[in-house]
């Protein structure tokens, strides 16, 4: 390859490098859809002036519905004006125009909507102002400078009434304190741009120097200021730009890079090198300085991973089985502020291009430019390569150069080395004419090199093995022959594959002969292990017991979709929920692209810690068979559920757990507690209803969390709403209250912070009485009522620290730490500010997953406290009479006032108001 690499580096024309990717960072500063537009025209431009005519532009519709592989595509965006000026300030501006559009386009968030023609006056207060309670009406909300301008921060603002925010966060802030942010995902939900369904706001970004002072200033008074702004979001178009030379085969390799990324580094350079590329390959291979090219190469351009999807889906599955493989060209390392790291393609869709790129990165190890920071041979499944799982089947590499800065106005052109834009050029260059010209001559010895590289993987995979079991972190196996042999076998799967790939470029014999040598290597591999492992650590055949990992054999997922879904476009907007690692961003993502139908859950959970050599432990598998049953249940996926609980168990559960006809019951609950459950809450929340009769009574929970004061402080947290009984979605206790919640007849009491809902002929008596602004857990409250009735605690999978009963035990005995808090309930278009005495800040011993271990349960357990359980799926009911919890209770707290207080000298507030001994 390396002369490859000396031609194409001679050919590669650094001043056209550097002129066009200033002209094209020029054009797409502005960042609007006018702006697009001229970008994608030039795009197309320069290509046919590099000499390849066959270049298009396509038309996607930006209308922020439309929806590619569940990315929904935004609403086009327009603005010509964006300003922020102070007009009052405790503190003197010296420029009191602190974000203007004209000045820098990143001033203004791409989104924002329209004030009138004569601008709009606003306060603005600080993050901290504003979860503390203080009124944002016809206000802008400057962050803290670590909050990114992401859906958390977003959405608090505007429920809260405010009409934007103002951001100073930025990658870089301490080396270019007066740099903005480019903030091109400002959205309320996982989106990353804005949809039909999203609210307007005004958002502005400012640099971190100005941002300090203008937090300064909105916390020490009052600050005014003037906002105007033109913007306006519209149905329109979103060009991409695609050109194609053609080879000698009409299979294609993929050279993709982002357009709309205004910045110099990313991604306006990545569009020009790709170009120069494409013309400097098919220079030296019409002039036979190279061999003729063996497959098509098609360039595409387009908004990063909207527009690719788009293109995907436009062009189906006949045009995208065409494509053998690619390389994105976003962010290159061009800069001396960047680390040169290379990532293969991902195993989910094999490519004999991943052994040229490790050719090609061993022959510049140690030999100048470009420094070669780390090749990640197990890829990355990102919104760089997303389009690499099967079910696409584009395996795409990513040569990136890893930033300091991200998003930061000073990625300006005075950053670029001409010298590093040229090599790198020349680099990805030299891999993507390797891999275009590949043919029956020159084939053999690729094939050599990458069933070299491919023995190699192995015996790094050995090592990797003995490394994991010797130092104890991989013991989760029942047979340790079993799982030594599954391992390598699944590494001799992916390099197979990956030597088979080159069964694209013609079907050589020689294919199967080494791929047959890789076989008998693995073999070998594997008996040397079983013998090494024997010597070093015996005692690893010890089972570690993961229920998570055991109970995910039972589960098989199969692909309902095309695509990673990650907008979430088929759940109903309140209905969606942060995905495990973003979806695309870690280990999920490589159990989504494995999914084959036939593989249990269990088996594509070790493949993926096999990738990535690492072991998953049980809070982390547990998340991923919540986001797999959640995928399934809006479509995404079809899953077969061999071990579910039904109704009918659910019932027998209850049943062996003392629950009978008439009682009444509050419930605490946990719906991932059990895996999964046939028919999700609405199937729970009716096996309870059935449990009691038609004469039970049901509460429920359905607490929020509306505190301007508590724990002795100003609320510091982002989930802060004001209480409305109008929206269940601001209930904090989880998915079966707030189903419960909206069922037909369930009454809700009044209070502001502990609210409960129930149905049933006691529940009026249980609720009513309980004043907003009464102690949380008073005698009169229903849990007063739920001993006066003779109820019973139930903990559905909950665990049995949740019981909130032991705070009514402490406002009965009035314990010390019991203080007020401060809360704001809303009523209509009003909103009243509410003292709570009695409240419950602070730490108790039994708020720890393994409650039962605590000093009061322990107690419990020796005064003869009975806690009838029954197990349900992977979980456990408990249920407790509350009398008997009452009196034995009581009993322990006057013997002893500190038995709900943990004994840790760490726990602040436990050791505040812990008794001195």
């Amino acid at each position: 390859m390396k002369k490859i690499y000396e031609k194409i580096l001679k050919e590669v024309n650094c001043n056209w490098l550097m002129k066009n990717t200033e002209r094209l960072l020029e054009i797409e500063l502005g960042q609007t859809f006018e702006n697009y537009k001229r970008a994608a025209e030039y795009t197309a431009k320069i290509i046919r002036e590099a000499g390849i005519k066959n270049c298009e532009i396509i038309n996607f519709p930006a209308d922020g519905k439309t929806v590619y592989q569940d990315k929904r595509m935004p609403l086009a965006w327009n603005a010509t004006k964006g300003r922020l000026t102070i007009k009052k300030s405790p503190l003197k501006f010296d420029d009191p125009v602190i974000a203007d559009y004209e000045r820098h386009p990143f001033h203004l968030v791409k989104g924002s909507v329209s004030t009138p023609k004569e601008g709009l006056d606003v306060r603005i207060i600080t993050e901290a102002q504003l979860f503390s309670g203080e009124d944002a009406e016809n206000c802008l909300v400057i962050a803290n400078s670590l909050t990114a301008p992401r859906p958390e921060m977003l959405k608090a603002a505007l429920d809260l009434g405010a009409l934007g925010l103002v951001t100073d966060f930025l990658k870089g802030r301490y080396d270019t304190p007066d740099g903005v942010q480019w903030v091109n995902a400002c959205t309320e939900g996982n989106n990353w741009h804005v949809q039909v369904d999203d609210r307007p706001f005004i958002c502005f970004s400012i640099s971190p120097r100005t941002g300090d002072m203008l937090r300064q200033a909105a916390s020490s008074g009052e600050v005014t200021a003037l906002i105007e702004c033109d913007g306006v979001r519209s149905e329109g178009e979103l060009p991409l730009v695609t050109a194609l030379i053609p080879g000698r085969q009409e299979k294609e390799l993929w050279i993709v890079s982002h357009l709309y990324e205004p910045l110099s580094t990313d991604n306006s350079s990545g569009v020009v090198a790709s170009i120069e590329i494409a013309r400097v390959i098919k220079k030296l291979s019409d002039s036979g300085e190279i061999p003729m090219m063996e497959f098509s190469l098609r360039l595409i351009f387009a908004m990063e991973m909207y527009g690719f999807a788009a293109f995907a889906e436009k062009i189906g599955k006949a045009g995208r089985a065409k494509a053998i493989g690619g390389i994105n060209t976003d962010g290159m390392n061009i800069s001396s502020k960047s680390v040169f790291q290379i990532y293969l393609a991902p195993p989910g869709t094999a490519f004999f291009g991943n052994s040229f790129m490790e050719n090609l990165a061993e022959e510049h190890r140690g030999n100048g430019k470009p420094y070669i920071d780390t090749v990640i041979e197990e890829g990355f499944y990102s919104d760089d390569t997303f389009l690499s799982e099967p079910s696409n089947g584009i395996p795409t590499l990513w040569a990136f150069g890893r930033k300091e800065w991200w998003h930061n106005s000073e990625q300006k052109m005075s950053i670029i080395s001409p010298e590093d834009f040229s090599i790198m050029t020349a680099f990805i260059g030299t891999w993507a004419a390797s891999v275009l010209t590949a043919n029956r001559k020159n084939l053999p010895s690729a094939i050599a090199d990458a069933s070299s590289y491919a023995k190699k993987h192995l015996w790094e995979e050995a090592r990797r093995i003995i490394n994991a079991y010797s130092s104890g972190e991989s013991q989760n196996v029942s047979s340790l022959k079993t799982e030594i042999g599954e391992r390598m076998n699944y590494r001799l799967k992916r390099d197979a594959e990956c030597l088979a790939d080159f069964r694209e470029v013609c079907n050589l014999p020689l294919i199967a002969s080494e791929i047959k040598g890789l076989e008998a290597e693995t073999q070998s591999i594997i008996c040397e292990l079983e013998k090494q492992l024997k010597c070093i650590a015996p005692e690893i055949q010890t089972v570690k017991e993961n229920k998570w990992f055991n109970y995910s054999d039972s589960i098989i997922p199969i692909r309902a979709v095309t695509g990673f879904p990650y907008d979430l476009a088929a759940v109903p907007k309140e209905a969606r929920i942060k995905l495990p690692e973003g979806m695309i961003y870690g280990p999920f993502s490589r159990i989504f692209a494995n999914m084959d139908g036939k593989k249990s859950l269990q088996r594509l959970i070790k493949e993926a810690e096999w990738e990535t050599n690492t072991v998953f432990p049980p809070s982390q598998i547990k998340k991923y068979i919540t986001g797999i049953a959640y995928l399934t249940e809006y479509g995404y996926l079809k899953t077969k559920f061999k071990k579910q609980c039904g109704k009918s168990e659910i019932l027998a559960a209850l049943k062996k757990a003392g629950i009978k006809k008439g009682d009444l019951l509050m419930v605490h609950s946990s719906l991932s507690a059990f895996g999964v459950i046939d028919g999700g809450v609405e199937t729970i929340i009716s096996a309870l209803l059935e449990s009691v009769g038609e004469k039970g009574t049901l509460l429920f929970p359905t607490f929020t969390r509306p505190y301007i004061y508590f724990e002795g402080s100003p609320n510091k947290r982002n989930n802060y709403r004001p209480h409305d009984d109008c929206d269940p979605e601001l209930v904090s206790v989880g998915s079966i209250p707030k189903a419960f919640l909206k069922r037909k007849g369930v009454k809700r009491s009044i209070h502001a912070t502990h609210s409960f809902a129930g149905i049933g002929p006691l529940a009026e008596k249980c609720l009513l009485e309980h004043l907003e602004s009464d102690p949380p857990s008073c005698r009169r409250g229903p849990l007063g009522k739920l001993l006066e009735f003779k109820g019973k605690i139930l903990h559905f999978g909950s665990g049995v620290a949740t019981t909130t009963f032991l705070h009514f035990l402490e406002d009965e005995m009035n314990l010390p730490y019991l203080q007020n808090a401060v809360c704001r309930v809303k009523k209509g278009r009003e909103t009243k500010t509410l003292l709570i005495p009695k409240h419950l800040p602070g730490h108790r011993d039994f708020y720890t997953p393994k409650a039962e271990e605590c000093k009061f349960f322990k107690k419990m357990n020796a005064e003869g406290l009975q806690i009838n359980e029954a197990i349900l799926g992977l979980g456990k009911i408990q249920a407790i009479n509350a009398e008997e919890l009452y009196r034995l209770g009581m009993k322990a707290i006057k013997a002893d006032p500190d038995i709900l207080l943990c004994d840790s000298a760490e726990c602040f507030f436990c050791s505040k108001y812990r008794k001195k001994k």
